[in-house]
């Protein structure tokens, strides 16, 4: 029997991050009411977008609800997750909802848009409740290759929906802070409508590392280097980041930070705690390269071969006199980067930054593989589908979700793109 059209529904609209990576904007809407997921932007690739920085969602549908656009939640600080705020808030005032972390990254985008001022910046944190007209949230604690990610609990008048946000299930992260599986479970076993799940990796077998194994293998590395150590990775990942200054200290190394996103990030996450960094141990860049190579730590954005990074500059514009004895190493780079790591190495050797061995791609990828999947198939919910994949890992996700959870429906983000079936 067909429903009547009066039954209460409520609806998801997607404006990015579903088929792509980056770009991520869901809209929850109820009736006249909604509220957005996230508000992020891409980097498009330049041979297919020449002379585009960035893309941003649509917002029109959202901003003419006017007063029934509730809210803005942050699951992270991620640049596809938040990058995108700036341009909203330009046109509409609406409750921006964040942990600490999260909030702090906004905040400096917005100041360089002259737009703090007047921004309603609203912190949360795991197990509150937060109401936005007919909608009950809660944040519930996950791990990512950024501090401070949360999940969501939306309730709806007819349901409930998990967001998982981007995520790793780290049973041993830095922070100490894990994943809320007992939270999951409960919502589970009491009844999730939809689940919402990244699915970045989902076709990766096995379990993603713990970042204290990627600590594990940088020690041995920071052991056995005689040379000036070059270490790059993503600005956002803090935990990343204080491995390396930890061992820097440990072994009598000084520290310089290279990129301007580096340098902003170390700043905000020292100020607000996630960040412990001794006092003497940073210094600029033209201070560091006087010392002897073998004291010597640079910190750089660029882990992903981005042409105007600040590592690719080292590699290219004589920053820094390399010689044979350095070591460069590199947070795993994500799949669509590949080709430009690969035109990276080459210019790093060519500036005499590696010996054979020297390149080493320290491996613990911020977001979960196959096996997490299954956990997250834990959370007994009758309908699913991606939040943030490719077309190819959305089938991956559908297949796993299918066999692995009492999931009745899998709905791949793309199921009839191009006519394909998963």
């Amino acid at each position: 029997m067909e429903p009547s059209t009066s039954e209460p529904a409520v609806r998801l609209i997607p404006l990015g991050g579903l088929g792509e990576i980056g770009l991520n904007m869901m809209l929850v809407e109820f009736g006249d009411d909604v509220v957005a997921v996230d508000c992020g932007l891409m980097f498009p690739d330049p041979d297919e977008m020449p002379g585009i920085d960035y893309v941003i969602p649509d917002f029109s549908y959202a901003v003419a609800k006017r007063d029934g656009f509730r809210a803005v939640l942050l699951t992270h600080g991620h640049e596809d997750h938040i990058g995108a705020l700036p341009y909203l808030l330009r046109t509409t005032r609406i409750p921006v909802y964040g942990t600490p972390l999260t909030l702090a990254l906004v905040a400096e985008k917005l100041r360089e848009h002259n737009l703090l001022e007047t921004a309603d910046l609203r912190p949360m944190k795991p197990h509150d409740r937060i109401e936005a007209g007919p909608f009950r949230i809660e944040p519930i604690r996950v791990t990512h290759s950024i501090a401070d990610g949360i999940g969501l609990a939306i309730d709806t008048p007819v349901g409930t929906i998990v967001h998982t946000g981007d995520f790793k299930l780290d049973p041993s992260p830095l922070d100490g802070e894990t994943p809320d599986y007992k939270r999951f479970t409960e919502l589970g076993e009491h009844g999730v409508l939809l689940l919402c799940s990244d699915s970045t990796n989902v076709g990766r077998p096995g379990h993603t590392r713990s970042e204290l194994d990627v600590g594990v293998a940088l020690r041995e590395r920071f052991q056995r280097a005689s040379g000036r150590i070059v270490v790059a990775t993503f600005a956002s990942h803090i935990h990343r980041i204080q491995q390396v200054l930890t061992l820097a200290a440990e072994h009598g190394r000084r520290v310089a930070l290279l990129g301007m996103s580096m340098e902003k990030n170390v700043r905000v996450a020292s100020e607000l705690g996630y960040l412990r960094v001794p006092g003497d141990l940073m210094m600029p860049l033209d201070d560091l390269v006087a010392l002897p190579p073998g004291r010597q730590v640079i910190l750089s954005t660029g882990s992903q071969g981005e042409p105007n990074s600040a590592l690719s500059l080292l590699a290219t514009q004589g920053l820094v006199g390399f010689d044979p004895h350095e070591r460069c190493f590199f947070h795993r780079e994500l799949p669509f980067d590949r080709a430009k790591i690969e035109d990276l190495h080459p210019r790093l050797k060519e500036a005499r930054a590696l010996i054979a061995d020297g390149a080493v791609t320290i491996e613990a990828p911020g977001k979960r593989t196959g096996r997490a999947s299954v956990r997250t198939a834990d959370v007994a919910h009758r309908v699913s589908v991606d939040a943030d994949a490719f077309h190819c890992t959305c089938l991956w996700h559908a297949r796993t979700g299918g066999e692995s959870g009492p999931c009745k429906h899998v709905l791949a983000a793309m199921l009839a793109m191009d006519g394909q079936q998963a």
